[in-house]
């Protein structure tokens, strides 16, 4: 798998240079639901913005680990969000509520840290505890 961080570089590379790819954290103790759905919902109505987000597929009640997945809507009477693109072979797009969406971004994948052979990028978690998870979020048009 690729970490947010290489999956940031590989959108870089195939953007034009209008484009920034930025990635924050899901870290409790950094951010809040209020605050993620506050910073999700924004890029949602604006129009230069896409969201990507990488989740645990086991926290939306699927099979599997991390997973990477555009996230298109924000539905307020019912405070979901629309993840596209689970695998639709396996799963169909869902509404996810925020704050089930928000634990199961706020996780971490513990096969994220592989030794690859000489040459090639060694992954490891760079927070001092090792419970930050990230998400990109917006893919920005500047």
């Amino acid at each position: 798998g690729l970490s947010m961080e290489q999956s940031a570089k590989l959108l870089k590379c195939h953007t034009s240079e209008e484009w920034s790819v930025k990635v924050h954290e899901v870290d409790p103790s950094q951010l809040t639901l209020r605050e993620m759905r506050y910073d999700l919902k924004a890029s949602l109505i604006d129009p230069d913005a896409r969201i990507m987000i990488n989740y645990d597929r086991k926290g939306l009640g699927q099979v599997g680990g991390g997973h990477f997945s555009p996230l298109v809507a924000y539905h307020a009477p019912t405070d979901s969000f629309l993840v596209m693109d689970v695998a639709k072979y396996k799963y169909p797009p869902v509404w996810v509520g925020a704050d089930t969406l928000f634990t199961a971004m706020a996780t971490i994948d513990k096969c994220g840290t592989y030794d690859y052979p000489k040459g090639q990028e060694r992954l490891d978690d760079k927070s001092s505890d090792g419970t930050s998870n990230k998400y990109i979020n917006p893919i920005s048009h500047e």
